[in-house]
């Protein structure tokens, strides 16, 4: 890509060279007839000579390969005709070796690394045979200078042509670096830009978007190129009732907080700022910074729900610590009390008694699980051990039925993980107990490892046939005591979720109602304590 891109280079400033040289040695010449008074026909043949070559180096940049090659060639032709020129003309008293300096400059154009030296030296060389040849040998010519005179007169040229030849090298090659360092300032400049989280506009005096970097049209969910052109008041939303104040604060150099609408009709809220571009060449332009505020209000969220169930975990501790007791002794007592009494109707009351206990006790056992998620104890065990378990205590669960069927294939294998196995087996077994609960009248819960899908990841799977999970509730349903279950306490999904998140793992769900519910668990073999 750099190689086609030198290339195009030079093949543009050769075809400028061409169209300058032609230019310049018309004028030059034609300018030459006027003042000087020289005779047409001996220019015309050099006038028609370029034009003719002109052409002929039209052909060879269509054809040619090698495009340094006809630059230098270019240069060789001009160097013998400005020398033809000399020769046919007083080298000492005309003005026409000047010419050389064309080739100097046009030559480091070309060439700008050596290009310039190269061919100052080679016009020195040139410049003192004409001089030789017209001196000694060209017997039409009578000069009337000295020896001396003619020596002084070519020092001078030859130290004209080397010190434009110098000059031009030294200044083409600080333009080739500045102009690298520009290039790379841009680049990077423009990377920075463009990788940026920050939104980014430039706008004129009018208020409409000039530039937008990609972070401008990934946060308000637009295209880049469709924001230029539209006032960037719109697409930060404060034309509204409060905008004036809103601009005022923004004009003073302040950060405000503005809320606006993605092109979906999603509510983004923005912290935005305006500050002037002051450059003496540049015009009222002004950058606008725009970050997106929704993790940050997430964030803030959960740091507030976080602090809330702190005081909730407190509180349901003690609770549950006080009502676990009592109620281990109304439900033996209950039980006691069922095998002495024969009475029908009390016996049916002390049954109820029973199952609304083991509902309190049930409920309470999900606080105090919820109250343990603060200590884990990582072990090493082998997680087949873990998933038969599991499917053990789903089978003699009473919400279990004679429909309900569970599938669980051990692997041929052990696959050691490290874990908190009896908190893991309660994250996975509040899934399995939802699942039954989805299928009262049976279904199919199958539970699956797939431990090859990562090197160091394994995955775990329960898809039941059950109802499914509607798409409102899959936003919620880890939610904290959100439930939709009419003696359910919220806590199950949020417990499990927590539980998984600290082994450094994932949960997802996928579900179609009526059809049933996929969730999906990923957690690393191994876990780095903290």
């Amino acid at each position: 890509m750099k190689l086609d891109l030198e290339r195009y280079t030079l093949h543009t400033r050769i075809l400028w060279l061409m169209i300058i040289r032609l230019i310049v040695i018309t004028i030059s010449l034609l300018i030459g007839i006027a003042v000087k008074e020289v005779m047409f026909g001996k220019f015309y043949h050099y006038i028609y000579f370029y034009y003719i070559i002109s052409l002929l180096y039209i052909i060879l940049m269509q054809r040619a390969r090698h495009v340094q090659f006809l630059g230098a060639f270019q240069i060789a032709i001009d160097l013998l005709a400005i020398t033809s020129i000399v020769l046919s003309t007083d080298p000492l008293y005309q003005v026409y070796g000047n010419l050389f300096i064309l080739v100097i400059l046009s030559s480091n154009i070309v060439f700008p690394k050596y290009g310039g030296i190269v061919t100052a030296l080679l016009s020195s060389l040139l410049y003192c045979g004409t001089v030789l040849y017209n001196y000694y040998y060209f017997e039409q010519v009578n000069y009337h200078a000295s020896g001396e005179y003619a020596i002084y007169v070519t020092y001078l040229y030859i130290t004209i042509f080397l010190g434009v030849g110098y000059l031009s090298s030294y200044v083409s090659r600080m333009l080739a670096q500045k102009t690298e360092e520009l290039r790379q300032l841009q680049e990077q400049s423009g990377y920075v830009f463009r990788k940026i989280n920050t939104g980014m506009l430039i706008v004129d005096e009018n208020g409409y978007v000039v530039y937008a970097n990609p972070a401008a049209g990934r946060i308000i969910q637009h295209d880049t190129e469709a924001l230029l052109n539209m006032h960037w008041h719109c697409l930060l939303g404060i034309n509204d009732t409060d905008g004036a104040v809103l601009r005022e604060r923004l004009q003073r150099g302040q950060e405000v907080e503005v809320r606006t609408r993605d092109r979906l009709g999603n509510e983004v809220v923005l912290a935005a700022t305006v500050s002037p571009i002051e450059h003496p060449l540049a015009m009222r332009y002004c950058t606008v910074l725009f970050r997106d505020l929704r993790e940050q209000r997430e964030h803030e969220r959960r740091l507030r729900d976080t602090n809330r169930l702190g005081g909730i975990v407190e509180l349901a501790a003690t609770i549950a610590h006080e009502i676990r007791n009592p109620l281990t002794s109304l439900s033996g007592s209950a039980e006691l009390l069922l095998e002495r009494i024969h009475e029908p109707d009390s016996q049916k009351l002390l049954t109820t008694i029973i199952h609304e206990v083991d509902r309190l006790n049930a409920i309470v056992e999900d606080f105090v699980t919820f109250t343990r998620l603060r200590s884990m104890v990582f072990q090493h065990v082998d997680l087949n051990e873990v998933l038969t378990e599991l499917a053990v205590l789903l089978y003699h669960n009473r919400r279990f039925t004679p429909n309900s069927k569970i599938i669980y294939r051990e692997l041929n294998q052990p696959l050691p993980v490290v874990i908190d196995p009896r908190q893991f087996k309660q994250a996975l077994l509040n899934i399995g107990l939802n699942a039954l609960d989805a299928m009262p009248h049976g279904g199919e819960l199958e539970v699956a490892i797939d431990p090859a899908e990562q090197a160091e990841m394994i995955t775990i799977t329960l898809r039941d046939t059950g109802s499914g999970i509607p798409a409102d509730v899959q936003q919620r349903m880890f939610e904290p005591f959100f439930t939709t279950k009419e003696n359910g306490t919220g806590i199950g999904l949020y417990v499990t979720q927590q539980i998984i998140e600290s082994h450094h793992g994932t949960i997802t769900v996928a579900s179609d109602v009526g059809k049933g519910t996929l969730f999906t668990i990923k957690i690393p073999k191994t876990i780095t304590q903290e």
